[in-house]
C-alpha cells in the first residue's frame, strides 16, 4: 500500500449496515484506527465534525479492540458529546486493518493509523504510530486542505495563509 495509489477495499458493519471503500466515493473520507489507549480522538473528531464537513468529508473511525471498558468509555464520550455524528465500527476480524497495514505479522499487535483518502478512492496520506498514539485534529484538518487544494504547501502553511 502506497500514498496515491488505490486505497484497500474493505467491507465492514456499523450497527447492522453493511459500508465499504465505495460507501464513500465521491467524498473525501478519513479513516482512523484508534487504540484502547486513545480513545479521547474519538470525542476529538466528533467535536471537529463540522469542519470536516464544510470541506465535503466524511470521518469513519475504527478499533480492533474488544475490549468491554473500551466500549463502555465510547459510550460515555458519545453521550458528553451528544453523539458522535459519523461512523464508527469494531473490526473484530482485523480484516481492515490488515488491509491497511495495521497488523505486525510476527506479534499481531495492531498500530493507530489514520488515512486520507479522496473521492476517488486514492490514498492521498497516511499516518502509523505505535499503539497508544492519538492524532492531531488539527495537524489532519491541515493535511486535508492541503491536499484538497492541490498546490504545494509548505510544512508550516495553515489555511488562510499564502
Amino acid at each position: 500500500m502506497r500514498v496515491g495509489q488505490a486505497a484497500p477495499e474493505f467491507t465492514a458493519a456499523v450497527e447492522g449496515e453493511p459500508i465499504t471503500l465505495a460507501t464513500y466515493r465521491g467524498k473525501w473520507l478519513v479513516l482512523f484506527f484508534i487504540s484502547s489507549d486513545c480513545p479521547s480522538d474519538i470525542a476529538l473528531f466528533s467535536e471537529r465534525l463540522e469542519e470536516f464537513q464544510n470541506h465535503d468529508t466524511d470521518l469513519l473511525g475504527a478499533c480492533t479492540d474488544t475490549d468491554a471498558t473500551l466500549w463502555a468509555h465510547i459510550a460515555a464520550i458519545t453521550a458528553d458529546v451528544g453523539g458522535l455524528g459519523y461512523r464508527f465500527f469494531l473490526d473484530r476480524s482485523r480484516s481492515v486493518a490488515r488491509a491497511y497495514g495495521l497488523i505486525d505479522p510476527s506479534s499481531e499487535a495492531v498500530s493507530s493509523g489514520l488515512f486520507i483518502i479522496d473521492p476517488e478512492s486514492r490514498l492521498k496520506y497516511m499516518s502509523v504510530a505505535d499503539d497508544g498514539v492519538g492524532f492531531s485534529v488539527d495537524e489532519v484538518l491541515r493535511v486535508l486542505q492541503t491536499l484538497q487544494s492541490g498546490r504545494f504547501c509548505l510544512a508550516y502553511w495553515t489555511p488562510g495563509k499564502r
